[in-house]
């Protein structure tokens, strides 16, 4: 291969090509060893990459950067930060920090599922919100007898107001944990002993975790005169992929009626 050495190549003075150096279609241009010196704008395809040495920017996906890494994607919005969307028809996620309205107020942090959904963010305030993040919140209006739900049975919260994921099942009353976690969970209740043992008897209700109690803290003991104790606890603790939770009545039972007021289940996962 024969070498040229110059120290300067210059395009023609006038012309269609006037000062332009082109390689030919087909041809690459190599540099095999040192350093690679632009002195003003690089262009890549347009728009899949532009450098911008008037305003020291870089663009990707936009030949206009307006931030000092401006990513765009296909739809158009702007971001600037890093945007990464996945690859085929992957699980892929997109990882960006927004600007405000008109470019103007405070950033906002985005994660992103491979199809653009919103799986994490955090706005300009410092807020964070979550909206796939697990969670449920069910109500039972009626029990195994009429009523009532008996020692030993447990609970099934017929009434779903929130199921984010779909992990409650009202036909076991069982919650399943989709992804291992530590999670949170409140109950309330009433123990039914009106006219079935004396004023003052005692009601209890259990969490349990994969079919066993979970002892520490997990139940409510409350002596009523009026026959209708209530029962209540806030509970937290670990759960692997696949555990399930579910509440099962005590002493005396568990009181609920067609209005669902009064036997309820909610929980959350904490992370």
């Amino acid at each position: 291969m024969s070498k040229i050495t110059v120290t300067t190549i210059a395009g023609l003075t006038s012309g269609g090509d006037a000062n332009t150096v082109k390689i030919e279609s087909g041809d690459a241009f190599n540099v095999v060893s040192g350093a690679t010196t632009l002195g003003g704008d690089l262009t890549v395809d347009t728009t899949t990459l532009k450098v911008d040495s008037s305003n020291n920017r870089v663009g990707i996906g936009t030949a206009s950067p307006s931030y000092t890494l401006h990513s765009s994607t296909s739809t158009g919005s702007d971001y600037a930060g890093f945007f990464h969307n996945g690859a085929g028809s992957g699980n892929g996620t997109a990882l960006v920090a927004k600007g405000g309205a008109n470019n103007s107020g405070a950033g906002t942090f985005i994660v992103q599922d491979y199809g653009g959904n919103e799986d994490f963010k955090v706005d300009g305030l410092g807020r964070v919100t979550k909206p796939n993040n697990p969670a449920f919140s069910v109500r039972s209006t009626g029990g195994n007898n009429g009523n009532t739900w008996e020692a030993g049975q447990d609970i099934k919260f017929q009434v779903v107001d929130t199921d984010i994921g779909s992990n409650y099942a009202t036909g076991t009353g069982r919650f399943t944990a989709p992804v291992a976690g530590f999670y949170t969970f409140s109950y309330i209740g009433f123990g039914y002993t009106a006219g079935r043992v004396p004023a003052g008897a005692t009601c209890s209700v259990q969490l349990r975790k994969n079919g066993s109690t979970i002892t520490t803290g997990s139940y409510s003991e409350v002596s009523s005169s009026t026959g209708y104790p209530q029962s209540s606890f806030t509970f937290s603790l670990a759960l692997a992929v696949n555990d399930y939770v579910t509440i099962r009545a005590q002493a005396n039972g568990q009181y609920a009626d067609s209005s669902g007021l009064y036997t309820a289940l909610s929980g959350y996962l904490v992370g």
